[in-house]
């Protein structure tokens, strides 16, 4: 892992040193253990490495050779093809850092690299003699990288400070009307724009290309177009190549110099990955280190449908099944929300909207960094990949391929497997196929801090109207879902929050449930592999059976984490009120991209937590969050 930053200027124009200083010196707070650099004439290239493996120890990078320049953010999981392919015997793979056989296999066959690597990273090669740069990033968006293109110099960095410092801009208005008029915890409509004009960030799977006169994007993996769809004669076939995937996904992850941690639940993401991860290192003689959300002892939660609210039990339980996994509870005592959301603004370098959440991943990379652990691992992703499942989603699909008889038998046998009523979810289900779906823009942005001016200045409704019902369509139709989650949305802003923890705390977020391989084999397979008669989750509570823990297979409802955040607010409700109060009275410029008179009406009214959900708590703090970061601008 490492921080990237530099300029190429196609014009022949020397880097000068002003330049040099004003794109390293964000990176004076983050966890760096040597910076290295290439400065030649027209071109700079630095790079922060951060010991993560034991090879990174080795990197030299940013690497040059002649006319090619390469400087990279690199953990490279598929090392041993990447040094077949070389022609590297096995032990001389083992003394080549990562930078270095990426570099390598780069110059060899850069059109095959682009496509072939696996892992964590970002990327910048020039060739100065094709007059060249390509900026990438890996096809799930681990990493982060930002570049600006001011006259005919590219300036690239994996911080924005050091891009906005260059020269003066403004705040991207379209952006901050979409953050606010989106009311739900996604913040972007787009993979490409960031908070502030002029700078932009390469999206997940895409390539940046800049020739000294124009910069474009194009997308080099689409795990939709590019993969087939997958088709096995039996359901045993299906379970051994996942298995093979997700297996060697996790495996390849477990490469940390020192101590591995992982962000554990009571689920089924979390605990697979635990499964696998823990038996791995325990032939290693390893501990795996959990990290779990816990309430605050005392308080009352906000429960869900009989959520449960907390799994130290059930992590505890996983323990026993696995006993190198040594357990760690989060409850985040003594900490003040509001300073806590300021602190992880500033990490983050914008707004954010998953306010509670973050708080948390947040404390797990602290404590895994002074555990002496290098990589933490989570199973984020596995609601859409290993443990997706629909059983709506199913039934309309039986629906849409006419087979009536074999929908209301495998329904009857879901509904009665897992308690549900079966008249009640076939009138349900009957009553939506006849329901016209509209979207209304009073019911999404009714209660959302965004002015009335703003909205229609930048268009909100017509341009996100298209987002909503695509999202309403994904929820009856399987293709529809599938095509959702290939706008890579998530994988832009999982990426973005993660690269900047790691950077904080030296500690890098890796999730085998986004694997490329494990993606594009979960985007290409039927439904009926997630969904089948009374089977649920079928990848994990099936085909994992013999790893999961019962006790996680048999829980009939999904854990929540911070379900005690409105009680928490109470604690610092008054004072959170009256800050709100007095930034929003001292506010200038935000006044006129957020609603004044609503927000103002919302903290008179609310004395309490008592009537209000905790969302109208995060949707609170995330609007106060962008207009501080207005006024900042």
């Amino acid at each position: 892992m490492s921080a990237i930053f530099g300029a190429i200027d196609f014009g022949g124009r020397v880097i000068s040193d002003r330049e040099i200083e004003i794109l390293k010196n964000p990176f004076s707070t983050c966890k760096i253990d040597r910076f290295s650099s290439i400065r030649k004439n027209n071109v700079y290239m630095a790079c922060g490495i951060s010991f993560i493996t034991k090879e990174s120890r080795l990197e030299e990078l940013p690497y040059q050779n002649k006319d090619i320049f390469f400087d990279a953010d690199m953990i490279l999981d598929n090392r041993s093809e990447i040094g077949n392919l070389l022609g590297y015997d096995p032990v001389q793979i083992g003394s080549i850092p990562d930078g270095r056989l990426a570099y390598e296999y780069m110059v060899k066959d850069e059109n095959d690299a682009i496509n072939r690597f696996l892992g964590a990273y970002a990327y910048v090669l020039y060739d100065e003699k094709k007059r060249k740069a390509s900026v990438v990033i890996d096809a799930v968006g681990n990493r982060c990288v930002y570049y600006r293109i001011i006259g005919s110099t590219l300036y690239y960095s994996s911080l924005m400070k050091s891009l906005e410092d260059i020269e003066k801009t403004e705040v991207n208005e379209r952006w901050i009307a979409d953050f606010l008029y989106i009311d739900s915890l996604p913040m972007i409509s787009e993979i490409f724009e960031t908070p502030l004009k002029d700078i932009n960030r390469v999206a997940p799977g895409h390539v940046l290309y800049f020739d000294g006169t124009k910069a474009w994007q194009e997308r080099y993996w689409d795990p939709i177009k590019d993969v087939k769809p997958i088709r096995y004669s039996s359901d045993e076939e299906y379970k051994q190549k996942f298995r093979e995937i997700f297996f060697e996904s996790v495996k390849c992850v477990l490469r940390s110099e020192n101590e591995t941690s992982i962000l554990l639940s009571g689920g089924y993401d979390s605990t697979a990955v635990a499964a696998v991860a823990a038996t791995i290192l325990d032939k290693r003689n390893k501990k795996l280190y959990s990290y779990t959300s816990v309430p605050l002892k005392g308080l009352e939660t906000d429960t869900r449908n009989g959520a449960t609210v907390d799994e130290t039990e059930d992590v505890l339980k996983t323990k026993e099944c696995y006993p190198n996994i040594e357990c760690d509870f989060i409850d985040l005592a003594g900490i003040n929300m509001w300073d806590n959301a300021h602190k992880i603004a500033k990490t983050l370098e914008m707004p954010y909207k998953s306010i509670q959440n973050l708080m948390w991943i947040k404390e797990a990379h602290e404590r895994a960094a002074k555990g002496n652990s290098n990589i933490i691992l989570s199973g984020e992703f596995g609601n859409t990949t290993i443990s997706f499942g629909d059983y709506q989603l199913y039934a309309y699909e039986l629906l849409h391929k006419g087979k009536i008889v074999s929908l209301i038998k495998e329904v009857r046998q879901f509904c009665h497997s897992n308690g549900y009523d079966t008249k009640y979810f076939l009138k349900c289900m009957v009553k939506d196929v006849f329901t016209k779906h509209t979207v209304s823009e009073f019911d999404i942005k009714r209660k959302a801090y965004i002015s009335d001016d703003t909205s229609k200045k930048n268009n909100c409704f017509e341009r996100l109207k298209a987002d909503y019902q695509d999202y309403d369509k994904a929820s009856r139709f399987y293709k529809s879902n599938r095509e959702v989650t290939n706008k890579l949305l998530a994988l832009r802003q999982i990426g973005e929050i993660l690269t900047k923890f790691s950077l904080e705390t030296g500690v890098i977020l890796r999730d085998p449930t986004k694997d490329k391989r494990l993606v594009e084999f979960c985007m290409n397979i039927p439904l009926s592999q997630y969904q089948k008669k009374d089977e649920w989750r079928r990848l994990v509570s099936v085909y994992l059976e013999d790893i999961i823990p019962k006790h996680i297979l048999s829980a009939s409802f999904k854990g929540i984490q911070s379900a005690d955040f409105r009680n928490r607010m109470e604690y610092e409700w008054n004072d959170f009120i009256s800050d709100c109060k007095d930034r929003l009275n001292k506010a200038q410029k935000g006044k006129k991209l957020i609603d004044y008179e609503k927000l103002n009406n919302d903290l008179n009214a609310w004395d309490s937590t008592d009537n209000i959900s905790p969302f109208d708590i995060n949707r609170l703090m995330y609007s106060m969050l962008m207009l501080e970061y207005i006024e900042e601008k």
